[in-house]
């Protein structure tokens, strides 16, 4: 499992040599396997003169001989001096690139982790239910809560009125426990977001038996029944989470704009927010989903710029194909958070990246 605590392991890794940095989109849905090795040579030959021959074909074997026809994205990062290697599978695509720098270059995981949110979805009729985690686009832990339902009245014994009260009393145990056992997955793992699926009768009567810290992190419900297959349940709830991530980006954008100028408490645009980052002001770095944009690294004090005489010491500056991922790593060693923002008109008028700050 991949976790914001990997990625500040990963930051904390520098090099005084290149350290090689590989993403693929590796979607054998969109593309075959003969392709993805094609791609993933010419990018190879970026690094050929920094990654030796065998880490190189170490790279061609995995994709070529261990490749899960699931993984849609794949992460390498190489130290060529011969240190181990690490590497990540992921369900979901990645932006494909290939980096050199002393450090790791950690954009897309950042992406990654902005992009999907860890859900609990509990799917359940008045018997049964499944409770299960979704993140990053693949079904992690999975609970079944089964309550055996009270058998068929027959004559002879409790009055249809009594029966039917018995039955509404399970029923409302039922509904309980389930609840119960969704808060315990809330307390043990934590979760972002919380969806409900169901009959449209039991959805209602389901939220109100929800704990308050459930209910406030309720993001969206889909109709359903159990018979539906795991697979069913795992794209219905992805539907739900994608509309929630671009509306909680518009609104992020929206409130980046109402705080610009509003007492400095927000910045816009390259230069400034460049100047946030350096005067390490940041506590929310929002970025345009696939931005990029060329700079320098000054090596002695680590001032970041657009041209390569914007610090004040002695030397020169190191010109970075990157900046934004520069940008990304300082912000992350701030202790900031990272947004990515998808096909934003707004965010893109704004410059494509601004900054929410600390004072």
């Amino acid at each position: 499992m991949f976790t914001p605590t990997d990625i500040k392991k990963l930051n904390a890794v520098k090099s005084p040599d290149s350290l090689v940095s590989l993403y693929f989109n590796t979607d054998q849905g969109l593309q075959t396997k003969e392709k993805i090795l094609t791609s993933a040579k010419d990018l190879l030959k970026e690094v050929a003169d920094t990654l030796p021959t065998n880490l190189q074909q170490k790279v061609l074997d995995y994709l070529d001989k261990e490749l899960k026809q699931e993984i849609k994205g794949l992460a390498f990062f190489i130290d060529p001096a011969g240190e181990p290697w690490q590497q990540y599978e992921f369900r979901v695509p990645v932006r494909q690139g290939i980096y050199q720098e002393k450090n790791l270059h950690l954009t897309q995981l950042e992406e990654l982790l902005d992009e999907y949110e860890r859900y609990c979805t509990v799917v359940l009729d008045k018997e049964k239910a499944q409770i299960f985690t979704v993140f990053l686009g693949e079904i992690e832990d999975v609970t079944d809560v089964f309550n055996e339902f009270p058998g068929k009245h027959a004559q002879g014994g409790w009055s249809q009125k009594r029966f039917q009260g018995h039955i509404k009393d399970h029923e409302q145990r039922h509904l309980k426990e389930v609840a119960i056992k969704a808060y315990d997955f809330f307390q043990q793992d934590g979760f972002d977001r919380l969806i409900i699926a169901g009959s449209q009768e039991i959805l209602p009567v389901f939220k109100e038996t929800l704990h308050a810290d459930l209910q406030s992190r309720l993001a969206g419900e889909f109709a359903t029944e159990l018979f539906q297959s795991t697979e069913h349940f795992l794209q219905e709830s992805l539907k739900v989470a994608e509309r929630i991530e671009r509306e909680k980006e518009a609104e992020l954008v929206k409130e980046l704009g109402d705080n610009l100028g509003a007492g400095n408490k927000a910045v816009s645009g390259i230069r400034d927010t460049l100047q946030a980052v350096n005067d390490k002001k940041i506590m929310k770095l929002v970025l345009a989903d696939g931005f990029t944009q060329s700079g320098y690294n000054c090596p002695s004090c680590g001032l970041l710029g657009l041209e390569a005489d914007e610090c004040g010491c002695q030397g020169e500056s190191n010109k970075v194909a990157d900046l934004i991922d520069e940008m990304v790593q300082a912000a992350i060693a701030q202790g900031a958070k990272i947004e990515f923002v998808k096909d934003s008109k707004e965010l893109e008028d704004l410059g494509s990246v601004g900054a929410f700050l600390r004072y």
